[in-house]
């Protein structure tokens, strides 16, 4: 099984980085040499007892030996609009039908969690006070949401309440802890309103989030980096200087200013240092400019109307794609949310390297032509009317029209692999970028030879 295989060379590496050679880690273990090498090789699944028993003789969680489970083999998981039918459950708030939820098409490899929310609660005023209206509490996941209908969205920040009125086409993103709700408001047509709620993790989810659990309140607020008066690059360059414990009046001495100037950046005093006295003090530190440079900040909500969006062809002014940019943050650039405009005849290649979540929002079926993760051959697919892909990243794919105008919502996200993550594994030598993906060697020859 694949499964195995992956598990093997996942434990084969943990056995590297524990500096355990075969011999020494089955006696301690207390199995057979032969034994560890089968489920090293993926001949024979690792039992979940010796996994518990390695957590216990060595420092590594017993989450750390299990490895993803692929339910995108191919690149792609489509889930149908019947599927997404089935899973239709709807939840009370307030005593009363609120909202009915839908699954869409997710996969245990990604961080998207995105739904189908259908709004019950018909409101005939934009009173984000009203008390017909149930908030939540804000959750961990970001949010981007694109609007179908007449839905009201409400969000309160900053100790007040707003209610922004949207319509098919419009969309948001709000940060997380945010509370909000939605309703739909009240129409002739006696529509109810729907949302497309796409919740998706970022680089705090999942080990992260465990490390945070771990260390506690108290410690975790130390690594929080003072965006609200524009010290950010202070508060990166005293978390530096900290690690090398150097004292701030050797740091000033070393990249030549006043300590009292000094004292001001890292305090985030009204004093935002230059291009140049950051590169002086990166160098002092060690460290790259980039590392003392700020995450563009931005509001914690984000509303956009479909007709203030932009919008281009692919992949020239004649190509058969039409994009229409939805709302992002600045705060999370390999985020992207995107409506896609499908018309008939020869489209070009696509090919991303950010998790995929698509949903045919238009009444025309579009085609999915895909080449395979697993063994490079094309697939073909229909996405009908309201049903959702998961596509992995880096798999070559068009959209194809043969019945009308395809119209497409399309969201893509880094995933684990983006920012500082994709630099580090960049700057490794090219020969190691296997065993990245897969432990293949000993960390050493017994022979002594390379």
């Amino acid at each position: 099984m694949l499964s195995n295989k992956l598990m093997g060379r996942n434990f084969f590496g943990i056995l590297n980085d524990l500096k355990r050679d075969f011999s020494t880690a089955a006696c301690e273990l207390g199995i057979d040499t032969s034994l560890l090498q089968r489920y090293i090789d993926g001949r024979e699944e690792i039992p979940h007892e010796l996994i518990v028993k390695a957590s216990q003789i060595w420092p590594v969680n017993i989450r750390d030996f299990y490895v993803f489970e692929d339910d995108a083999r191919s690149g792609a998981l489509i889930m149908t609009n019947e599927q997404s039918e089935r899973s239709s459950r709807v939840l009370d708030r307030g005593g009363r039908p609120y909202y009915e939820y839908r699954d869409t098409a997710m996969s245990r490899t990604s961080l998207f969690r995105p739904e189908w929310i259908k709004e019950l609660l018909v409101v005939d005023n934009n009173d984000p006070n009203s008390e017909e209206l149930c908030w939540n509490n804000g959750h961990f996941l970001h949010q981007f949401t694109y609007f179908i209908g007449p839905v009201n969205f409400y969000y309160e920040h900053g100790g007040k309440r707003f209610c922004v009125q949207t319509n098919t086409g419009d969309s948001m993103y709000i940060t997380p802890y945010i509370p909000h709700t939605f309703a739909t408001r009240k129409n002739e047509a006696r529509e109810l309103g729907v949302i497309l709620a796409l919740t998706y993790g970022v680089r705090l989810m999942g080990d992260a989030q465990q490390e945070l659990a771990v260390l506690g309140l108290n410690s975790a607020s130390d690594f929080l980096i003072n965006y609200s008066d524009g010290g950010a690059s202070g508060s990166l360059i005293r978390f530096f200087r900290e690690q090398l414990s150097m004292p701030l009046d050797i740091l000033a001495k070393k990249v030549g200013l006043s300590l009292k100037y000094m004292q001001s950046i890292e305090d985030g005093r009204d004093i935002i240092p230059t291009v140049d006295e950051l590169r002086s003090v990166a160098k002092v530190l060690g460290v790259s400019v980039r590392d003392l440079m700020p995450v563009v900040s931005s509001d914690p909500v984000i509303n956009l109307s479909y007709e203030q969006a932009r919008r281009w062809n692919y992949p020239d002014e004649s190509g058969l794609y039409t994009f229409v940019e939805l709302a992002s943050t600045p705060k999370l650039p390999y985020s992207k949310g995107l409506e896609v405009t499908v018309r008939p005849g020869e489209t070009s290649s696509l090919k991303t390297l950010g998790h995929q979540y698509i949903y045919n929002i238009g009444e025309s079926r579009v085609g999915l032509s895909w080449e395979s993760s697993y063994d490079r051959q094309v697939e073909y697919e229909y996405i009908y009317p309201r049903d959702s892909v998961y596509m992995k990243p880096c798999v070559k794919h068009r959209f194809i029209s043969d019945n009308g105008i395809g119209r497409l919502l399309v969201m893509r996200i880094g995933g684990r692999l983006s920012g500082d993550t994709q630099h580090e594994l960049s700057l490794l030598d090219r020969s190691g970028l296997e065993r990245v993906c897969g432990e293949l060697v000993p960390w050493y020859n017994k022979e002594g030879k390379h």
